[in-house]
């Protein structure tokens, strides 16, 4: 049976980047998000208009049709949504966060902490993942399945 393509996914490509003038924008968002812009917003989960988008240099946004139970994972500083269903679809979101471990017995002391190595820490922990199961120890759980485009299923792996 094949799967349902019940949900979409919007994504900004390249809205990850931090410009000048998405900086600049994100910075007089902030300042106005507390006069009660929108509930969200003022929240701190801004939102961008089209014309908004446009200014900053970001292309327009594409949309990702993806089966049922499928886990997204998607860098969110950039600008995202949900897209149109064909019917009715319940999202669940994971949130994870990078962070040291708050359970060590010496407190402060981590050693992903140190200068310049814990902005390395998930690249360094997935390479190690992968050499583990090149090397026949443990098996990866994380399986690429290659760029996923609107009009092109992705490969089951």
């Amino acid at each position: 049976m094949s799967p349902l393509w019940l949900a979409q996914i919007t994504y900004v490509p390249g809205s990850h980047r931090l410009t000048k003038r998405r900086l600049a924008w994100e910075r007089r968002t902030a300042i106005n998000a507390a006069s009660g812009l929108d509930r969200l917003s003022g929240r701190g989960s801004f939102r961008a208009s089209p014309a908004e988008l446009k200014r900053m240099g970001y292309a327009d946004p594409v949309a990702f049709a993806v089966p049922g139970n499928t886990l997204v994972v998607g860098d969110t500083v950039g600008f995202h949504a949900r897209g149109p269903s064909l019917r009715p679809a319940v999202r669940i979101e994971v949130w994870a966060y990078d962070r040291h471990n708050p359970f060590l017995p010496l407190a402060g002391f981590d050693i992903w902490s140190l200068t310049g190595l814990a902005r390395w820490r998930t690249r360094i922990e997935w390479w190690l993942l992968d050499r583990l199961e090149q090397l026949g120890l443990r098996r990866n759980v994380w399986r690429p399945v290659g760029p996923i485009t609107a009009d092109a299923r992705p490969q089951v792996v």
